[in-house]
């Protein structure tokens, strides 16, 4: 499936190695790259990983410094 024909999507995305979200008693644990993040909701985590697949550097800024 070619990923860069959705809105907002370009060959320059850069996209890290893996996404993995795992379900916890309380939340979700998420692991974006070498990167851990928790959420209480799924809300959050589909909103940060929204922001992260349309503007990698945006949410980098947000959520990495």
């Amino acid at each position: 499936m070619e990923i860069y024909n959705q809105p907002g999507l370009t060959k320059s995305t850069t996209f890290p190695l893996s996404v993995n979200i795992n379900k916890v008693e309380n939340g979700y644990i998420v692991h974006v790259g070498c990167k851990e993040f928790v959420a209480d909701t799924w809300e959050q985590v589909s909103s940060g990983l929204e922001l992260y697949f349309r503007a990698p550097e945006e949410a980098r800024n947000k959520y990495c410094r």
